[in-house]
């Protein structure tokens, strides 16, 4: 095949644009797909966080209701103050671990929100840089089709 050097440069711009796009689309579906990955970490972070806040509070449940059996079985009344206060400070640890459980979860969707953010942020470079480079191809072979068509307003130009 012999085609004059315009053509071949203009296909050749064409076929590195073309290719250019595609990568951008395939950018564009893998950060959707990041994007959904992402968002189920965090919904499966949330739920874990109240699975195990839920576990905690049954715990304390059955730990009070145990120390109630205890209180009964022993003879003690159930509105001591010395039993009032373990029942108190079951519920206090208990508060407390959940809590932290709590503190736990946000910490690990902070987390998952910043990696998220930051491959959203280089998914922008990326497609930036792709719309970039096809400006490039087309200035860079708009120049060489100039350069071929007009021969004599490029003799006095240094092209370095």
């Amino acid at each position: 095949m012999s085609a004059d050097p315009v053509t071949m440069m203009i296909i050749s711009a064409s076929i590195q644009t073309v290719g250019k796009l595609a990568e951008i689309r395939q950018l564009r579906e893998a950060s959707a797909l990041r994007k959904q990955s992402y968002e189920n970490e965090m919904k499966m972070a949330v739920l874990k966080g109240e699975q195990e806040a839920n576990d905690r509070t049954e715990t304390m449940l059955a730990q009070k209701a145990n120390n109630l059996a205890i209180v009964a079985g022993s003879g003690y009344q159930q509105d001591s103050p010395h039993f009032q206060n373990i029942q108190f400070m079951t519920k206090k640890i208990a508060d407390k671990d959940i809590g932290t459980i709590r503190l736990n979860t946000t910490m690990g969707l902070n987390k998952l929100s910043l990696a998220a953010q930051a491959e959203q942020s280089q998914y922008r470079a990326q497609v930036f840089g792709g719309y970039v480079s096809i400006i490039s191809t087309g200035m860079t072979t708009h120049a060489k089709i100039s350069k071929i068509k007009y021969p004599e307003e490029w003799k006095n130009v240094d092209t370095g």
